[in-house]
């Protein structure tokens, strides 16, 4: 009996995975930096990571290491989860093509490993290439260690195509949350990453899955008829399609059965659908829970009331929840998706409703605290610059931090005051709302900072 063709939970590989081209090459065209491929979940990332890897490692330009950072949010985390991994399967393969040997590096942390890493992949001709995925978890490493974050944005966000490491990080929308750990310092980590989304599969690429263009057992008989409905029900979704193709098979014809009747568990569909919504950013969340029709823009933005309602459509249709109908009608990507809109909308709705007060109050919390960081930061700055003796001698990276801090604190005095924080609030002395630790990972910022005194 030939073997049941769809993949289900997993990601794909080899004839499994269907296309992605444009998005797979231009992943391996990345010469620099750190590249954020954004999607939702069971959306294909891991399998676009593995085909990156893939082919990787048959070109010889590369040393592609592949990283799970699941759950990892410390350094030590981190550096037994390269160490686990970098002798598994591909990465195995590509460190025995590239003849790089790592038994001297016992003890290494995770930057030692890397930059060694890249070192010996730079002597063989190669460029390391790591691929790290689930890194929605660094928004948790940006709230207990925020210094962590900072070195990444130091290590993996030069600028030298020669020496440096390319990294693609894949991970869902939630990654945006890291912007509200790091907003006190002058270079946030998310102003210097590079993204690109991953979604729904284009018309072809979802009927060449459903029929099974690439299976080795032949194609898996399927109507065109049918293969239509499944690419609206799902919108091209690959776990959803796999999904349903899967209830459909019949094994002893090869072929998808014919129904008029597409029916998914609710736990399947909110597997898919409610941990997406989560990731999405508060005014993306409200402007999605208004597609549970096709509608206008203008009709759009007067029930949402978001501010910057060009840039939340925009995100939404590039993460796969939106698609443009009739040129100018916005509506759900699928009738699943519409579907799921259209019985938790009410509900979610009144949780926004329900918790307005305490949003404002959080963000209140949150902006009094970036202010006390800021002014912390400030005066830390003024206590380096002050042990030069001549102004001239003030190092130009200080001048541009102190000059940042400056704008940044009038910005975010005046949102307090729209918030109608009182003069109690704004003139409390800042060291009352930090704790010895954040203080101390402003000045081991400081001191990573070129020029500042004391180094080298």
């Amino acid at each position: 009996m030939v073997p049941f063709p769809y993949q289900v939970g997993n990601y794909v590989f080899d004839y499994e995975f269907y296309d992605r081209k444009p998005l797979v090459d231009y992943l391996l065209s990345v010469d620099r930096g750190l590249t954020w491929l954004i999607g939702n979940r069971r959306v294909g990332k891991t399998s676009v990571l593995r085909r990156v890897q893939q082919l990787g490692v048959e070109n010889g330009r590369y040393l592609p290491i592949y990283i799970d950072f699941t759950g990892a949010i410390t350094l030590p985390d981190w550096t037994d989860r390269l160490w686990e991994f970098i002798e598994m399967g591909l990465n195995r393969q590509a460190l025995s093509n590239a003849q790089i040997d790592l038994s001297d590096c016992a003890g290494f942390d995770f930057w030692s490993l890397q930059r060694t890493l890249s070192v010996r992949a730079r002597e063989r001709g190669r460029k390391l290439l790591l691929l790290c995925d689930e890194v929605d978890c660094w928004v948790n490493a940006a709230q207990q260690d925020p210094q962590l974050m900072q070195t990444l944005r130091r290590k993996w966000t030069a600028s030298d195509p020669t020496h440096d490491p390319v990294i693609i990080a894949a991970g869902t929308r939630r990654l945006w949350q890291i912007a509200e750990f790091d907003k006190s310092l002058t270079s946030p980590l998310l102003l210097h990453i590079n993204s690109c989304y991953i979604s729904q599969l284009n018309n072809a690429d979802a009927e060449a899955l459903i029929e099974q263009s690439q299976n080795p057992n032949g194609r898996v008989r399927v109507s065109a008829n049918l293969r239509r409905q499944i690419r609206s029900l799902t919108g091209g979704h690959p776990y959803l399609m796999q999904y349903l193709c899967n209830k459909l098979y019949q094994a002893d014809t090869h072929s998808l059965r014919e129904t008029e009747e597409f029916v998914l568990e609710k736990d399947v569909v909110s597997l898919c659908f409610k941990n997406d919504y989560e990731s999405l950013s508060p005014d993306e969340r409200r402007v999605l829970l208004e597609l549970t029709a096709a509608r206008t823009y203008q009709e759009i933005a007067a029930v949402s009331k978001v501010q910057d309602l060009h840039s939340a459509l925009l995100t939404l249709e590039k993460l796969g929840f939106m698609k443009v109908y009739g040129g100018n009608q916005y509506g759900a990507s699928s009738f699943f998706l519409m579907q799921w809109l259209r019985t938790n909308a009410p509900a979610l709705r009144n949780e926004f409703e329900t918790r307005g007060c305490e949003s404002n109050n959080e963000v209140l919390r949150s902006l009094l605290k970036q202010l006390a960081q800021t002014k912390i930061h400030l005066l830390l700055i003024d206590e380096r610059m002050g042990q030069y003796v001549l102004n001239t001698d003030v190092p130009l990276q200080l001048i541009k931090e102190k000059q940042g801090l400056e704008g940044r604190i009038l910005d975010l005095s005046t949102q307090l005051h729209g918030l109608g924080a009182t003069k109690d609030m704004l003139t409390q002395p800042p060291a009352k709302r930090l704790t010895p630790g954040e203080i101390q990972v402003i000045r081991d910022h400081l001191d990573n900072l070129q020029g500042a005194p004391g180094r080298a």
